[in-house]
Parts: structure tokens; C-alpha cells; sequence
């Protein structure tokens, strides 16, 4: 139970501090590749990790609520930058990468599959260990 309450600290201390959720996870120590794949594979094994139920709404259900409302479209929110990764692990990439799974899917190679490797610059490992002092 000690690691749990920990963990849910850390969460609680990175949240406040604006950092993803993806780093949140590196944090904890959380090297299965999995978990990093979709923002509903990060939030349960965030829930999994600080021993939580999770309560995960999917976007269409988060989306029928502003249907009904008569009021403007709002303008598009750009959330401020993870503090950590500087935004290069948020769910911004997630389209890139779909992207990309797209245009290898159409294209006339032989193999369909890839892996996608992504080295951090680094200055995002200072920034990390400068951090947890």
C-alpha cells in the first residue's frame, strides 16, 4: 500500500507542475510500451499504478454534451506544453503517427509494418534529472 500512496503523490506533484501523462509514467518507472500506445491505455495504467478504479469517458461520450449547447464553436485550445518533454510525448504526436501508419499502409512496399523510434534530445534528460532534484 506505501508504493501506492507514493505514486499517487507523484502523480498529484507532476500534475501540479503541468507535466503529461505519458512523463508521469516514465517517472514511475512504467517501461511496458503498451501502456504508452493510446490516451486510454496512459489513464488506466495511471489508475492501475496509484490503485484506482478507473472511470474513462470515451470522447464520444465527452462530445455529446456540447452538441446540444446552441452556443459558438469555441476556438481550438492549445494546451500549454508538458514541462518535462516539452510537448514532443503529448497527444499531439498521435496524429503524426496515425499519419504515418497511413501513408506506409498505402504505399506499394512490401512490409506494412514499422516501428516508429523516437530519440529525445538531451536536453529533455537534464531537464528530468534537474527536476527530481
Amino acid at each position: 500500500m506505501g508504493n501506492k500512496t507514493l505514486f499517487k503523490n507523484i502523480k498529484e506533484i507532476l500534475e501540479a507542475a503541468s507535466v503529461c501523462n505519458r512523463c508521469i509514467l516514465r517517472f514511475c518507472g512504467i517501461k511496458i510500451y503498451t501502456d504508452y500506445i493510446s490516451k486510454a491505455d496512459i489513464e488506466k495504467a495511471i489508475q492501475q499504478l496509484i490503485g484506482q478504479p478507473s472511470n474513462i469517458q470515451t470522447e464520444n461520450e465527452a462530445g455529446d454534451h456540447s452538441s446540444s449547447n446552441n452556443c459558438p464553436t469555441s476556438k481550438r485550445f492549445l494546451p500549454n506544453p508538458c514541462a518535462l518533454c516539452l510537448g514532443i510525448l503529448q497527444t499531439a504526436c498521435d496524429e503524426v503517427i496515425l499519419k504515418l501508419d497511413d501513408v506506409v499502409k498505402k504505399s506499394l512496399h512490401k512490409f506494412h509494418d514499422f516501428i516508429l523510434q523516437v530519440s529525445l534530445p538531451v536536453v529533455i534528460d537534464l531537464r528530468d534529472v534537474i527536476y527530481i532534484m
